[in-house]
């Protein structure tokens, strides 16, 4: 939802980055037991990776209160795999 702080924490024993596809947001290198929040305050769906990982990627579908949770779609060559919805 519109206003959410998304928060990522790394559990593995390997750095790891969150990385907005578009620019938005990046959490530089992060440690193992490190946290990374993130507030989105625009509506729209953000892809984001790991640029230590190439295979790791995911999204986060931000929309408005009371909204019917959408659907997630492939927005221009954005590469999307699973991800949540806030």
């Amino acid at each position: 939802m519109k206003g959410t702080t998304v928060i990522w924490e790394n559990l593995d024993p390997f750095d790891h980055t969150v990385t907005s596809e578009r620019g938005v947001f990046d959490s530089g290198r992060f440690s193992s037991g490190k946290k990374f929040e993130f507030n989105f305050s625009e509506l729209g769906t953000f892809g984001y990776i790991c640029t230590i990982h190439s295979n790791m990627d995911g999204f986060v579908t931000v929309y408005e209160e009371g909204s019917p949770t959408p659907v997630p779609t492939v927005v221009g060559d954005q590469k999307m795999s699973p991800g949540y919805s806030y």
